[in-house]
């Protein structure tokens, strides 16, 4: 449903894989390495405290880091990288390593066939069963003992920026070490929960609390914990010296026809920040905003300052959404304004929402009330969202799904969606859910002419 349809609902209603790699005591697929690359079983990584696990390095080479994973190589040059300047360090870029590294993994019970690629990522599947823990490792050189390891100089870099997708809601641990850090799994290790397309999961440097940033040896791993097996999928992992940002949702964007919307966006942070903001048509197009002569616009803030972008009430009802991947530090907001001939203008704030949750959950009151709701799909692949209304006691007293192709969204009148007409008359909460991919959802409150936003909590 457009925003012009449902504004005239709601007006009427007021007055109204390939093959695992086989790695066994220096043999890859049968064949045996030569001895230059075999190195002695040592504790892994990422091992239980006391645990005696070794770990096998899939192949470092004198000239070359190569990991023959399910017949496709890996390749890095292994001259080890000084300090970085440049804005960006790729560490793993679809199956192939950056310079200097090798690849590296295991699990509590000795388990190494667990990782392969369809030449365009690299595939984890943890097998669980007797294993309590697994883990995939990339380290700068080989993987040697601990005392004498080799470090690379990543204090130039805020965040760690990585690709990945697996199975919907399961739980990856992403760690980083440095050169002096014992092997006893007492490193800090961020969770990342992951949905089945791929999403970019940026994490702050500063949350990898102990680790010296001039000497990382481990430069990413990958944590797998318990006995229930476990799909990983990665295609990217990049250090960059931008800050970490999170992108937010600003589920409905809205101006002419009595419309008006504006955005505002401050820096709380110390250092100057460049963000874009970019507008969304409901079909997941451009959605082109005379006001700021586009459909993107950039934002440069130094420290404490403010701007605003309006998008004035001219010409028919234009709508779409809003997606911005703000800096940390920097706060934002949206504005909706109505007006109606023979009524003061009515005005309402709107909070921006989280574009990673994959269950959106609305508080809603119908008793004297209409709420509307705006449903984005800010995904890469459709998904279906489903939803479930609760009463004020907790009983289900409704159910309905809304179809969203990649990157779309639509508006609706709750009581208006199939299998929700019992909402009317009751307050209560809905949940709107996803399998796969994520959701974020707006609700709008209606009393005759004036409205109101509601919040709503992502997870």
């Amino acid at each position: 449903m457009s925003s012009a349809v449902l504004l005239a609902v709601l007006r009427k209603a007021i007055t109204l894989p390939r093959p695992l790699l086989k790695v066994r005591n220096g043999d890859v697929a049968g064949k045996r390495e030569p001895s230059d690359v075999c190195h002695p079983p040592q504790l892994a990584l990422s091992s239980l405290a006391n645990a005696d696990v070794r770990r096998k390095e899939l192949k470092f080479m004198p000239n070359r880091t190569l990991a023959v994973l399910g017949g496709v190589v890996l390749l890095g040059w292994s001259s080890l990288a000084p300090a970085q300047s440049a804005s960006e360090q790729t560490i793993l870029a679809g199956i192939s390593l950056g310079s200097g590294y090798a690849i590296n993994l295991n699990t509590s019970n000795n388990l190494t066939n667990w990782l392969s690629n369809d030449g365009s990522e690299l595939i984890m599947q943890y097998p669980g069963g007797q294993a309590t823990n697994g883990f995939v490792f990339i380290t700068h050189g080989p993987s040697i003992p601990p005392g004498n390891r080799p470090g690379q100089d990543m204090s130039a870099y805020q965040t760690l920026i990585l690709e990945m997708k697996g199975d919907p809601g399961s739980v990856v641990y992403i760690g980083i070490k440095d050169s002096t850090q014992p092997d006893d799994g007492s490193e800090t290790k961020i969770p990342i929960t992951v949905s089945a397309v791929y999403q970019t999961y940026s994490i702050p440097m500063s949350k990898f609390v102990g680790v010296n940033l001039k000497s990382v040896y481990v430069l990413t791993e990958w944590v797998f914990n318990g006995s229930q097996a476990q799909n990983l999928q990665v295609r990217s992992v990049v250090y960059s010296s931008a800050p970490p940002v999170t992108t937010m949702v600003l589920p409905q964007f809205v101006f002419g026809g009595g419309w008006y919307s504006a955005l505002y966006f401050t820096n709380l942070g110390g250092t100057p920040v460049s963000f874009q903001v970019n507008f969304i048509a409901d079909n997941g197009g451009p959605l082109v905003v005379p006001s700021v002569g586009g459909s993107s616009v950039t934002i440069n803030l130094s420290s404490r300052a403010t701007s605003i972008i309006e998008a004035p009430n001219v010409g028919s009802l234009t709508d779409g959404y809003v997606s911005v991947a703000l800096p940390i530090g920097v706060a934002g907001y949206g504005v909706f304004r109505q007006s109606v001939s023979g009524v003061p203008d009515q005005e309402a704030v709107v909070p921006l929402s989280g574009s990673s949750g994959t269950t959106s959950t609305l508080v809603w009151d119908e008793t004297n009330f209409i709420t509307g709701v705006a449903i984005v799909n800010p995904s890469n692949a459709g998904a279906t969202v489903s939803v479930v209304a609760y009463d004020s006691s907790g009983r289900i007293i409704g159910t309905s799904s809304v179809l969203l192709n990649a990157g779309n969204k639509t508006t609706a009148v709750l009581r208006n969606l199939p299998g929700l007409s019992a909402v009317v008359g009751a307050r209560g909460s809905a949940d709107f859910v996803v399998g796969s991919g994520n959701v974020a959802v707006l609700g709008l409150r209606f009393n005759g002419s004036a409205f109101t936003s509601i919040p709503t909590t992502s997870q």
